[in-house]
């Protein structure tokens, strides 16, 4: 009779005791899953684009891309603020049709791959001052930034970065005389 007792009072203790607490999957099973992946152009350079992520138990997220379904590059991995993570996408080229999709990781570290969407970059502007990159060395891996000043009709001017190939590794886009373009330190810019 108390085997009988002592089996019922522990059978009810654990029912009691369980009852309140939440059913789900183990942390270590949960995949992030995603919502919407928009992609926009960026209306100051045609070679980036911006990429807005919503997903959902994901602790980062970065964007493959590539020419082809091979997806040559990624982004860096980004913190998610909450739902969602906004990604940069630069050093893209001009008029060019990009394949691109979100790759996340969850706190646990497993990962899930968005849908595959496509992205054309725009051609770049025809009011660029036009210019040829001499050299006689092989191109060290490297940058220049150049402002050209705009002159007779055209009221937009640019500051460009140029790699040692000669080749616009970006640029941004201005609609009013530039001197100078130089990023500060709260991380804005500031033309003169």
């Amino acid at each position: 009779m108390n085997l009988v007792l002592t089996t019922l009072a522990v059978f009810l203790l654990l029912l009691l005791g369980c009852r309140h607490q939440a059913v789900g999957p183990e942390p270590a099973m949960i995949v992030p899953r995603f919502g919407a992946v928009q992609i926009s152009a960026n209306p100051h350079n045609a070679l980036s684009t911006l990429a807005e992520v919503h997903v959902e138990d994901a602790q980062s997220v970065a964007l493959e891309y590539g020419a082809d379904s091979l997806f040559q590059h990624s982004t860096p991995m980004v913190q998610v603020d909450g739902t969602s993570a906004r990604l940069p996408v630069l050093g893209l080229e001009a008029n060019t049709k990009y394949f691109m999709r979100a790759r996340a990781r969850s706190p646990a570290g497993h990962y899930n791959i968005s849908t595959t969407q496509s992205f054309t970059t725009a051609p770049l502007p025809n009011d660029f001052t036009s210019f040829s990159v001499l050299t006689n060395k092989l191109p060290a891996n490297g940058l220049v930034m150049l402002s050209f000043i705009a002159s007779g009709a055209s009221t937009r001017s640019y500051a460009q970065v140029i790699n040692n190939d000669g080749r616009i590794a970006w640029y941004r886009e201005f609609f009013q005389p530039l001197v100078d373009f130089q990023k500060q330190p709260n991380g804005l810019t500031m033309s003169i």
